[in-house]
């Protein structure tokens, strides 16, 4: 140990480290709040919104889900790169004229609800 330099140990250590405290060792000591706002911290890791739920699954019976929701809620991170705007049209009466009787006819058209999704 005495022949290696400390930049190689500091680099042999931190590769080893494991950046996501998550695992099937701690899940099980996390509070139920704990879980709740690792759901929201790590929402964007599948492999672990998959444990942390089947652990909140275990607990069922001793979880609030209300509180449990705002704090995963208020812990997600949030994508700022695009945004949802509701587009509702009102419903319309319209005069069409047919063809076929050589009058017109009242038509009746929406309501309508789109989505845009602005990036």
């Amino acid at each position: 140990m005495k022949n290696i330099k400390p930049i190689i140990l500091l680099m042999l250590i931190s590769g080893c480290s494991n950046k996501n405290i998550i695992n099937d060792t701690t899940l099980p000591m996390l509070t139920n709040d704990e879980l709740c706002i690792a759901m929201g911290k790590y929402n964007k890791e599948s492999n672990v919104i998959l444990k942390l739920h089947a652990e909140i699954m275990k607990r069922e019976k001793d979880m609030d889900f209300e509180r449990c929701h705002v704090l995963e809620s208020s812990n997600t991170t949030k994508d700022d790169n695009f945004s949802v705007q509701p587009i509702v049209t009102p419903p319309k009466i319209e005069h069409i004229y047919d063809e076929k009787e050589k009058k017109y006819k009242i038509k009746e058209t929406g309501p309508g609800i789109k989505l845009k999704i602005i990036r």
